[in-house]
Parts: C-alpha cells; structure tokens; sequence
C-alpha cells in the first residue's frame, strides 16, 4: 500500500538562511525524502514569515533576503512545488513563545482579550501567557482571518494545516458554551 507522506517544518531551517543558495539547500532536503506535501509554517498565529500587512514578520538571518526583494516563504513554497510536492501554510492557533520580541503590537494592544492573567511582569513565561488570545472574541477570529486570507491571497499553497498542537487553551470559560465560536471559526476558514 502506498500511503502519502506529509512533512511539516517549523520554517526555522528557512529563517536562518541568509542567499538563495542556502535556500536551495533547504529544498534539496526537503524533497529529499520524496513527500507528497510539506506544510511551512506561515504564521505562529501573529507572527509571521513573510512581510504582512496584519502580522509581524519573524525575526531571523533571512532578513538579508527581505532586503534583496526576496519573500522566502514564496521562494520555498514555489520551489517544492515545481519539485511536484504540494505546499500548505501551516499555521499555529495559539502558539505561545515568550521572548519579548515575539509579542506583537497587536496582542499588546488587545491584552484584555487574552486567556492569560496580566500580572504586569514581562519575562517570557507571563509574555508567553498573555499570547494565548481568546477565540471567543470576534475581534480575536477576524484578524486572524485577516492573516489567513492574506495567506492563501498571496501564497501558491495548496491548503492551509490549522496546527491546533502547540498550545491550548483557545477559548475561556464557559469552554462548552464558547467552544462554538472555534467552531465558527474554523468553518469560514
């Protein structure tokens, strides 16, 4: 029996990559293994990896490839797939990173929509915290749905992956009740 292989990768590999050459690289080792998809992280949910109008771009060595008209997540995604693998954005619901840096303007300015508890400290643990953002909120689904569309408007992927693995929680208390705002969430995407 022939079953799909599906590869996911947290796009680190690519950030650190400063010339296309080092991108090619990172393709050659991707189709390396012959998969049938590869999901790229796009967005982590807010911070992204590519220039956006909604998200804050990621940090990392692939700056130097920004600055020389280079979109690395379309230069990867476009790659795999003249390679014949199909490209999805995988995007993470609510990850939770804490360095000061991955705190985006956005969630700071909308800290009271966040499941965690503004202590005022600001170390990577209670900033990790207050990045995980309530689904419950409208405001919280359609800028976030803002990121998605960007996504698939700018972006030949197949498909986005909605990695819901990295961090619960997704929406507050009553969880029953507002689980249905998840719900109507994932079905307009």
């Amino acid at each position: 029996m022939n079953y799909p292989l599906l590869i996911t990768d947290d796009f680190n590999c690519v950030r650190r990559c400063k010339t296309k050459e080092d991108m090619l690289e990172v393709v050659r080792i991707l189709t390396s293994a012959s998969p049938d998809c590869v999901a790229m992280d796009a967005a982590s949910p807010d911070m992204v990896s590519y220039n956006s109008k909604f998200g804050l771009r990621i940090p990392g060595d692939f700056d130097a490839l920004f600055e020389a008209g280079i979109n690395p997540f379309g230069f990867i995604t476009d790659r795999l797939k003249e390679a014949g693998i199909r490209a999805l954005a995988n995007v993470r619901m609510n990850d939770h990173h804490g360095k000061p840096a991955y705190w985006t303007p956005w969630e700071q300015k909308h800290v009271d929509w966040s499941l965690g508890e503004d202590t005022g400290a600001r170390d990577w643990k209670s900033i990790g915290a207050l990045r995980h953002m309530d689904y419950a909120i409208e405001g919280v689904r359609s800028y976030r749905l803002s990121i998605l569309e960007e996504i698939v408007d700018r972006f030949d992927v197949d498909g986005i992956q909605l990695d819901f693995g990295r961090t619960a929680p997704f929406v507050s208390e009553p969880k029953r009740e507002n689980g249905q705002f998840m719900t109507e969430f994932i079905q307009s995407i």
